[in-house]
């Protein structure tokens, strides 16, 4: 039994859907499950009851329910502490951004910060999604930058991450697709997701708004069906450089999709019709004496909120 076991149980237990729950946690569905069967094991206890229709607290679920969340608020405690002592006025800054973030605004700011304030150092660096939260929680990493962040209004966020960390909406963008030139629907205006059925997607592998398994069920409940992704990356170099003939296309946020058509000239991006949006998220701790942290905030508030 470890921690991220423990969390992921929680997750789990307030939504009471795994699909959900793997979706706020950035984590695969078979990878949460088999995480909370090797909870169960370590405990010698079956803390859900499990149907194709529902998910359920066990007696004793809902005991360890109780005492996981006491425990988890502990470890957030210590985590302030150590964190205090490694953070409080430090001039190191550890930035985490997302690789679409290369072509947004997101870069011009980091550079300008950089730029004014020489008294400190910026490490940029671009991690996997599906720790990140624990990461800025813990001090490893001081502000995150995340595309539709599981911090946003919902259950895992009151319990888990509310009293440690706050989030802050810098963007909110209409949903584009994104095609190469040379197909037939670059010439019209926005695109419907049935216009798309068969398309072959380039997208990610495993969570966010642009994977696969999200994309599908999208287009599925809509009576659409595409064809098998392209292939699966987090590289936007890679996704421009696949999108090199009709029929194959990716899913972005409005800024995205146009500074790739930008610098990509063989790529259109066109609106899909669609209500869902794109939202990117900064994450930081809350903790009011880290110096680096918080210079940083009041330099993306003059900016941005």
């Amino acid at each position: 039994m470890d921690i991220r076991q423990i969390q992921y149980f929680l997750a789990v237990a307030e939504l009471l859907n795994f699909s959900r729950a793997a979706e706020y946690l950035h984590v695969t569905q078979p990878t949460l499950s088999q995480q909370i069967a090797s909870l169960e094991e370590s405990l010698g206890v079956a803390l859900l009851n499990r149907s194709t229709r529902s998910v359920t607290l066990t007696d004793i679920g809902k005991q360890f329910k109780d005492q996981a969340q006491l425990l988890i608020d502990e470890w957030n405690k210590l985590g302030n502490v150590v964190g205090r002592y490694r953070l409080n006025k430090k001039t190191v800054l550890k930035i985490a951004l997302f690789p679409m973030a290369k072509f947004s605004k997101l870069l011009p700011l980091v550079r300008g910060f950089i730029n004014d304030h020489p008294e400190i150092t910026t490490e940029i660096v671009f991690p996997p999604s599906c720790d990140i939260y624990d990461r800025v929680n813990c001090g490893d990493i001081d502000i995150a930058f995340v595309e539709n962040s599981s911090l946003t209004k919902g259950t895992l966020y009151e319990t888990v991450f509310k009293k440690n960390l706050a989030q802050f909406q810098i963007l909110h963008d209409p949903m584009y697709v994104l095609l190469n030139r040379a197909d037939s629907l670059a010439e019209k205006n926005s695109v419907s997701k049935k216009d798309l059925e068969g398309y072959r997607i380039v997208c990610d592998k495993e969570s966010g708004h642009n994977s696969f398994p999200r994309i599908e069920k999208v287009f599925l409940d809509a009576g659409v069906t595409l064809g098998s992704p392209l292939t699966f990356t987090h590289s936007p170099e890679l996704l421009a450089t696949l999108i090199d003939s009709p029929s194959r296309a990716s899913f972005l946020g409005k800024t995205f999709a146009q500074r790739l058509e930008e610098s990509f000239p063989d790529l259109a991006a066109r609106p899909l019709q669609t209500r869902k949006k794109v939202d990117v998220f900064m994450i930081m701790r809350n903790r009011e004496e880290e110096y680096a942290a918080v210079t940083f905030y009041e330099y993306m508030v003059n900016r941005c909120f």
